[in-house]
């Protein structure tokens, strides 16, 4: 999965999909990368479509971390793209500034059904 963070530029995830089940977007925390996730998904025992990408200057993109401030606007732009295939999206997130992401004013759901954990 592709999407497009305004002034940031392109983000790739990987999408696991589950026929008519909801999205999970896990988030993963400073220093960490989204392959770290994958251990989530067998202890977890998720039955969900699930997202997991990689923030800015962590995993395979470059950059400067602000420690939330702008990556809540790369969860955002995943939740927007996310929005066009789903009804419910569900974010979990290590990453504490980008569990309000969904909340923030500027950056309101499309998706009418957006809960953070």
């Amino acid at each position: 999965m592709k999407f497009s963070v305004p002034g940031a530029g392109q983000r790739e995830g990987w999408f696991f999909r589950v026929a008519g089940s909801a999205t999970i977007v896990l988030c993963h925390g400073y220093g960490s990368s989204r392959g770290e996730l994958l251990t989530w998904f067998p202890r977890c025992r998720i039955t969900s479509t699930r997202v997991v990408f990689d923030f800015v200057a962590h995993g395979a993109n470059d950059g400067i971390t602000s420690f939330g401030y702008h990556e809540a606007d790369e969860v955002r732009a995943a939740i927007d793209e996310l929005a066009k295939r789903s009804d419910v999206i569900l974010t979990i997130s290590d990453c504490g500034a980008t569990t309000w992401a969904p909340m923030r004013p500027c950056a309101r759901p499309k998706a009418t059904n957006v809960c953070t954990l």
